[in-house]
């Protein structure tokens, strides 16, 4: 196997050897690592990795990346007296606002996905004071490591992800809810920073049936629950979350009378910067059915004081949750004409306007899963 023309050697070191002898630009390689490494150094820091066979495909993977900058480097020399090149080059450099990530055991894809809508958000921060090794320590160097991709231009780079999955103690080989994962890795921390955007707050009444006594709860959610239903609206769904929500009524002795029932009201009074809908498609029954109900969306939703715009969209593939495949669409929130894109893993398709992912989404609105606005 070759990497700029270099042969590599199963001993990393030896490879790393190799570049210095035979090429005079090495130190200009090695500055090039988001985490410059120092040769004496190497065979002390992987000693110390906790998977020194995942470190050695990362390392492979910069070089590769630094190689393929470049060649786009030269090309945008050359097209500098061409316009007709140069627009096909900045067409390139358009597309590359994601990076794929590989999917080698086939069973990633939903962890694929929260990496991806998370990278679209732009605004996703992650303390620096998160414990090392924990899933978040490792999701931020993942995402620090897409940032440097994408900034480099490298289309045929893609990203080894950390399995952070491991961390969370999920099975391996085993097809997993995208939504539970997302979940969890938020239940790892209570910054504020964090998890703050994506909590909306809202209260919690109950009022007895036969007399006036009633209790009031202030409470917090990060995702909203939706029916899937042909004819249901998000923004319509949204406004009766402003209203009132969850009417019912429920068992609750009373601690006035007798009266064992009372009416259960949920009044929301903010909604989260970062707002996650999630619909709900799947039984939990023991059949796993996956209700194919096609919701309607827009790409902004208008609250009292603020808007919110669709960043990204997450299709599950498959008849039930414990098989299938998972697929997302993203644009880069920080820009609201951002282009969209299809990404399948380790492919990532320019799509365009958000009219052009409306054609693009006609005949998959059944499959859609999960709506992030920001």
């Amino acid at each position: 196997m070759l990497y700029l023309g270099l042969p590599v050697d199963d001993n990393l070191n030896v490879y790393i050897r190799s570049i210095v002898l035979k090429n005079r630009n090495w130190k200009v390689q090695f500055n090039t690592l988001e985490t410059p490494r120092d040769i004496s150094s190497f065979e002390a820091y992987m000693s110390k990795s906790a998977n020194p066979e995942l470190e050695k495909q990362r390392m492979k993977t910069d070089y590769v990346a630094y190689s393929n900058q470049v060649r786009y480097t030269k090309r945008t020399n050359l097209a500098a007296s061409n316009p007709t090149r140069q627009r096909c080059l900045d067409f390139a450099h358009e597309r590359m606002s994601f990076i794929g990530i590989q999917n080698p055991l086939q069973f990633t894809c939903y962890q694929n996905v929260i990496y991806q809508s998370l990278f679209a958000l732009g605004t996703f921060e992650i303390p620096g004071s998160v414990e090392p090794g924990s899933a978040l320590s490792e999701l931020r160097e993942d995402m620090k490591t897409m940032h440097y991709l994408v900034q480099r231009q490298n289309p045929k780079v893609t990203l080894l992800a950390r399995p952070i999955y491991e961390i969370l103690q999920l099975p391996k080989h085993v097809q997993q809810d995208c939504m539970e994962f997302f979940m969890l890795l938020l239940a790892t921390t209570d910054d504020e920073e964090t998890v703050g955007p994506w909590r909306s707050r809202y209260i919690t009444r109950l009022t007895c049936t036969d007399c006036p006594y009633r209790t009031t709860v202030e409470e917090q959610g990060n995702v909203f629950i939706m029916p899937c239903g042909d004819f249901v609206s998000v923004t319509a769904e949204i406004q009766k979350y402003l209203e009132f929500h969850n009417h019912s009524f429920v068992e609750r002795d009373c601690a006035m009378c007798t009266s064992k029932r009372a009416i259960r009201v949920q009044i929301y009074t903010s909604m989260a910067p970062i707002l996650c809908i999630q619909f709900s498609r799947f039984q939990f029954d023991g059949t796993g059915q996956k209700a194919l109900g096609r919701p309607t969306f827009d790409k902004k939703i208008d609250f009292n004081e603020t808007t919110v715009y669709l960043t990204s969209i997450i299709l599950h593939l498959g008849s039930s949750l414990e098989s299938g495949h998972y697929v997302c669409y993203c644009r880069v929130g920080t820009d609201i004409h951002s282009t969209w894109h299809y990404i399948n893993d380790a492919k990532v398709q320019r799509i365009g306007t958000f009219e052009a992912l409306k054609v693009e989404l006609k005949g998959h609105l059944h499959e859609v899963y999960v709506l992030i606005y920001s």
